[in-house]
């Protein structure tokens, strides 16, 4: 299609569009002469007549109102409409938007160009423009954009990243001949590494290795032309990499190295890979010969910085973060990883100083922590509980709520418990996002004194919560108590929050798990069969049931089946693993109890998974293996329930001091 074919579609497209508004607004008082499909800038708002100005406002709003009703096509007509009166910029992405959803490459290319009529030196607006063209076959219109994009652009490398990111969307047998005369025009490395980066994708979409080899032909020729540019050494790396040449693409970016090449991405992805392996002391040897051509290169400066962190070289690394901050590079990260390392180094005020200086965001927190507890350990506690009580009124909401429970934390390392307990009742509201601050305060309520009677206070707070939060109190309530050696009270808390939610499948095998602790195996068992049968697919319950059975030498065929399905759903859960194994040694099956069993405690080493190790290698003659496993175990945890009951049970000696 040609341009002026193309302006003619547009053309009829806008005439049509122009008599649906009309009927619409119902207002029509004089002719209005039909708006040139392609605005200009200069067609300012104020300049419209009354007239123009009101049917441009009609068309914005019933684009919106069509959007709203899922009508896109229709959303999309009233955009184009209004982009013919002014070229407007949101309205303009607004059209673009609903034009690539419903892959209109005429209005793509329409709208795109109302775009950048308004803002001439938008990007994104010229890569939509060259992939209209492109999908509407029209080259020759697609390269003339194209090498205006890189024209505007700083560098070839900034080029190489503008025309890529377009090549998934415009993937097509004419974006390869857009890049071949391209190559014609200007014979020069980004030509050949578009070429190469367009025959690498489309052999991942197609998983065809012709593709990747042609890709890699063309990389190769690119780099003939320029073997430092970075794009072309970036990409050449990736391609080995698919062709499964791993040691080749290594040796590809250490020869470069060795050739001192110019190119910064033959340093960043070494050092990447060095820092993956864990090779820090070689990215301190390779970042001053990479800085040797590059001095700014700030990505090199933040690999050398956490990489002497990394090292415990923390005076380089304080140095290091010190510049990239000061670079304003990734300030937030290198803020936070300045004050830490210089806390290590005992320099409290240079640590506060960065500390002080970190942004909301991941670190923000964070760094809140490491100042209340540098503040404390100089005796500045007063300090740190003024500075945290003043961020809760600065900082933004979402901050609040473990702002609050911080300065309860420092409250009970000053043995000031009340006080901390006094801080945060007023905070535990239907407002509340989480359960941090009630948790809290029954954490401190039960370290003051571990037998409180806590119900009341639980259901008090449960009453003052949402409801998105209500459920999951009791059950981290109970689990809290029952963690605290107060099992019978954790289920009678469980039992008030099915008073309040009395189907609810969690609640009820919470409390069916926690009557393990209370040695209630009777009605554990009768609870789990009673919630198997309410949600009989659910692999965890069948895990629980198929183990309360195995453990009490019941049913154990059943057992063998319910936990053998929850296997074939969770093969990698060591839990499920556990159950496993202990049936099979309660079947007598002891050879795959063991192999069960060593599979889950490969990945959950805990006391329990222990215990039933020991007594299957025990029982099939693996007494030694046995004996080294439990005393390891008990050297870890002393007094374990389950490792103090297999080691009387079978009368094992070991050494316990």
């Amino acid at each position: 299609m040609t341009d002026l074919n193309l302006l003619k579609k547009l053309k009829m497209r806008s005439v049509s569009v122009a008599v649906m508004t009309i009927l619409l607004t119902s207002c029509a008082s004089v002719e209005k002469t039909e708006p040139s499909s392609t605005p200009t800038k200069q067609q300012e708002t104020a300049q419209l007549s009354d007239r123009a100005r009101a049917e441009l406002y009609q068309a914005i709003l019933a684009a919106e109102i069509a959007e709203s009703n899922q009508d896109k096509e229709s959303a999309l007509t009233h955009y184009l409409y209004a982009l013919s009166y002014y070229a407007d910029e949101k309205v303009a992405k607004d059209a673009v938007r609903l034009a690539i959803g419903l892959n209109d490459s005429v209005a793509l290319l329409e709208a795109s160009k109302a775009w950048l009529s308004g803002a001439p030196d938008s990007v994104q607006a010229q890569q939509n423009i060259i992939l209209a063209y492109i999908r509407l076959n029209e080259v020759n219109s697609a390269l003339n954009y194209v090498k205006q994009l890189i024209r505007q652009s700083d560098s070839k490398t900034k080029a190489f990243e503008h025309l890529s990111a377009m090549v998934r969307a415009g993937l097509s047998p004419a974006i390869v001949e857009l890049w071949q005369q391209l190559h014609e025009e200007r014979a020069d490395e980004l030509s050949q590494t578009l070429l190469a980066f367009t025959w690498r994708e489309a052999a991942v979409v197609a998983k065809n290795t012709n593709y990747l080899h042609k890709s890699s032909i063309a990389i190769d020729q690119a780099l003939a032309i320029n073997p430092d540019f970075n794009s072309a050494v970036q990409l050449k790396y990736q391609i080995l990499r698919d062709l499964n040449t791993q040691d080749e693409a290594l040796d590809y970016l250490i020869s470069l190295t060795q050739k001192k090449t110019k190119s910064s991405s033959a340093y960043f992805l070494l050092a990447q890979h060095y820092f993956k392996q864990g090779e820090y002391s070689k990215i301190v040897d390779l970042v001053p010969q990479w800085q040797d051509h590059a001095p700014e290169d700030k990505d090199a400066a933040y690999l050398l910085a956490i990489s002497y962190y990394s090292l415990e070289q923390y005076d380089n690394a304080l140095e290091q973060f010190k510049l990239l901050a000061a670079k304003d590079y990734q300030p937030d990260t290198s803020y936070y990883y300045c004050g830490d390392s210089a806390e290590r180094l005992n320099q409290t005020e240079d640590a506060l100083a960065c500390l002080s200086k970190v942004g909301y965001g991941k670190y923000w927190l964070p760094a809140q922590r490491k100042q209340t507890q540098l503040l404390l350990k100089q005796n500045r506690s007063s300090q740190a509980l003024k500075q945290l009580k003043d961020l809760i009124d600065k900082a933004p909401p979402e901050y609040t709520e473990q702002l609050v429970t911080l300065r309860a934390d420092l409250l009970q390392q000053l043995d000031r418990s009340q006080e901390a307990l006094d801080w945060l009742s007023p905070f535990i509201t239907p407002a509340l996002t989480s359960l941090d601050i009630p948790y809290v305060q029954l954490e401190i309520t039960l370290k003051q004194n571990p037998q409180a009677d806590v119900l009341d206070s639980i259901d008090y707070v449960g009453q003052r919560l949402n409801n998105s939060l209500r459920k999951q109190w009791y059950l981290q309530a109970s689990n809290l108590l029952t963690e605290q050696k107060q099992a019978h009270t954790g289920l009678k808390i469980l039992d008030n929050g099915l008073k309040l939610y009395p189907q609810d499948i969690e609640l009820q095998y919470a409390r069916a798990l926690t009557r393990e602790q209370t040695g209630q195996y009777q009605l554990m068992e009768q609870e789990l069969k009673s919630i198997h049968a309410q949600d009989p697919e659910n692999p965890h319950i069948k895990n629980a049931l198929g183990y309360t059975l195995a453990d009490q030498k019941k049913e154990l065929d059943f057992a063998l089946t319910l936990i053998q399905e929850a296997f074939d759903e969770l093969p990698d859960s060591a839990a499920v693993l556990d159950s496993l194994g202990w049936v099979y040694y309660r079947l007598g099956k002891l050879d795959q109890a063991e192999e069960k069993l060593k599979a889950s405690y490969n990945k959950s080493s805990e006391p329990e998974v222990a215990s039933h190790l020991i007594e299957v290698l025990w029982q099939n003659g693996k007494k030694e293996e046995a004996r080294t496993i439990l005393t390891q175990n008990w050297k870890l945890h002393p007094d374990n329930k389950h490792l103090k009951a297999v080691l009387e049970r079978l009368n094992i000696q070991i050494q316990t001091d």
